[in-house]
């Protein structure tokens, strides 16, 4: 069994965990959730905008030129040597990026968030962490990652009827 520590302090001996231990990774993880929601948008602007520029479309192999020799590739052959994803990850990423492409030109400073994608999570200040969290918010309509993809149609919807009442009168809404 092991002991829980912390970081290591400057001398080297690490303590025992304490809350502000647990405060420390609970806080490191949700810089590392909203970057990872964040970079994922950003894939999927990039994305689009290289199957745009490059008119790849359904059934359409794209040409790319190696040396002297002309391969064929299909899109999803580019997105898994290039990207290294699946066709259908770099998709649902794609569409994560449409759904949100009038809003997310209307947030925080753009040249901001693309400069913060380029820094580890880590090492984001305070307001830095803010502004990421802020902008994914206000992008999805103060929705759940999931909850976002399930209105783009990317992720399952749930089971059951949403609209349907229990003995006690419509479902209610725990958080908001």
């Amino acid at each position: 069994f092991m002991k829980l520590t912390t970081i290591p302090k400057n001398n080297g001996v690490a303590t025992a965990a304490t809350w502000d231990t647990v405060k420390y990774w609970a806080t490191m993880a949700g810089k590392f959730q909203h970057a990872s929601v964040a970079a994922q948008v950003m894939c999927g602007f990039a994305l689009n905008e290289l199957k745009k520029a490059n008119n790849i479309k359904p059934g359409n192999p794209h040409a790319e030129v190696i040396t002297t020799d002309v391969v064929i590739k299909t899109w999803p052959e580019l997105v898994a040597e290039n990207a290294g994803v699946s066709d259908e990850t770099a998709g649902r990423w794609m569409k994560m990026a449409d759904g949100i492409k009038s809003r997310w030109k209307k947030l925080a400073p753009q040249e901001k968030l693309t400069a913060l994608m380029s820094v580890p999570p880590s090492q984001w200040t305070e307001t830095d962490t803010k502004l990421v969290s802020d902008s994914l918010h206000k992008a999805v309509d103060g929705q759940t990652q999931l909850e976002f993809m399930r209105e783009l149609g990317i992720a399952k919807k749930k089971p059951g009827n949403p609209t349907a009442t229990g003995p006690t009168g419509p479902k209610k809404k725990l958080s908001t």
